[in-house]
């Protein structure tokens, strides 16, 4: 039942991820809990407020929605912290930030940079920055954000909850607040870099462009790495790789085949989430962005499991973009320039997708 109510009332499902448990366990150190002499002298805050407290002239202690709902504490609708999870943490509500909106339409914005006469006109998450990287993103679209991990994100016309995947905030302002539907994936570069540690003397990532073009018939990874994330939430499952014909284990694959395989898994994970959103509202294109975004094999196998066309943003960062353009008074005007993969026939990849599905339901049974 508690489970169900920090879901409900967050967004998001429950896990030392986010910021309530290391908040509850600051609060005990400092004596917030109430149960030390101490108690009431210390600010619980996520990173961010530490840093506007010191970047900012007037040393505030703020927090905006998007990065204080990450810390399983805010009230998703209402846009406050919950007294029921605060309660339920043991974190006291005094002791937190100020919740303020992504935007602020003041003269002075959120405060002016110290030393400066420059406002700080809007705050937030990476990933949420980055679903403006592009300007404002249309609804029959969703972005595919590839760095360490991978995040497909899509904007909802109004709020919905969602028992799979995320609920976060987009943008708020005094005015409105935009909700978007995120999936999660936690193996993507870091999962190379978990090959490249096995590999130490292979060059990956140079060689890797190049594989994804000649490898046929790799090998299937299971993309644990790091734990499941949407739609399943597992931490429980060990990475591995598995021949597409019979499922068994593999050890002699190259690391050739493994690299592709690593690849594919990204996308395979990415394809799950999307199925879900498709479900919801329909999408008709993706766009693409981030480090691992720059291999065209990754892009067209997106393209070719998907059936959409997949639209790649040639300024990989989009976290910087979309703060700069929410920033700037959201202009209608961002100018990007785009790579277009268009689907083709790919019965192997499907094949290898196939496989991993299966695979994972019978391991998260």
């Amino acid at each position: 039942a508690q489970n169900k109510t920090i879901q409900r009332l967050t967004g998001l499902p429950p896990s030392a991820h986010y910021g309530a448990s290391k908040l509850h366990d600051l609060a005990t150190e400092t004596g917030q809990d109430g149960q030390k002499n101490n108690a009431g002298n210390a600010c619980l805050t996520p990173l961010i407020s530490f840093l506007l407290h010191h970047l900012l002239e007037n040393k505030p202690c703020i927090v905006d929605h998007a990065n204080a709902q990450r810390t399983q504490l805010l009230d998703l609708t209402r846009l406050q912290w919950s007294e029921t999870l605060t309660k339920l943490f043991a974190v006291p509500v005094q002791a937190l930030p100020a919740c303020v909106p992504v935007l602020s339409s003041s003269p002075g914005g959120h405060g002016l940079l110290a030393g400066t006469t420059m406002p700080v006109r809007a705050i937030s998450g990476d990933q949420n920055a980055a679903l403006y990287g592009t300007g404002d993103l249309q609804p029959d679209c969703a972005l595919v954000n590839i760095g360490s991990g991978a995040f497909v994100m899509r904007l909802l016309p109004q709020y919905t909850a969602s028992e799979k995947l995320l609920t976060s905030i987009a943008c708020s302002s005094q005015q409105q607040v935009q909700y978007l539907r995120e999936g999660t994936i936690n193996g993507a570069g870091s999962a190379l870099d978990w090959l490249a540690k096995k590999h130490p003397d292979n060059a990956i990532p140079t060689h890797l462009p190049a594989w994804l073009q000649t490898i046929e018939h790799p090998p299937v990874f299971i993309n644990a790495v790091g734990g499941l994330g949407s739609p399943w939430w597992r931490s429980d499952i060990t990475p591995c790789f598995i021949r597409a014909g019979d499922h068994r284990p593999v050890e002699e694959a190259t690391v050739a085949g493994q690299a592709v395989a690593v690849v594919e898994s990204i996308v395979f994970l990415v394809m799950e989430n999307l199925a879900m959103m498709q479900r919801e509202h329909a999408i008709q294109r993706l766009r693409i962005s981030g480090g691992l975004s720059q291999l065209d094999g990754l892009c067209q196998r997106l393209a070719d499991l998907s059936g959409l066309p997949v639209e790649r943003v040639e300024q990989a960062e989009a976290t910087a973009r979309g703060i700069a353009w929410l920033a700037s008074g959201s202009s209608k005007a961002w100018p990007a320039s785009f790579k277009l993969f268009s689907p083709a026939d790919n019965s192997g990849l499907n094949k290898r997708y196939q496989v991993l599905i299966t695979e994972l339901k019978k391991r998260t049974a």
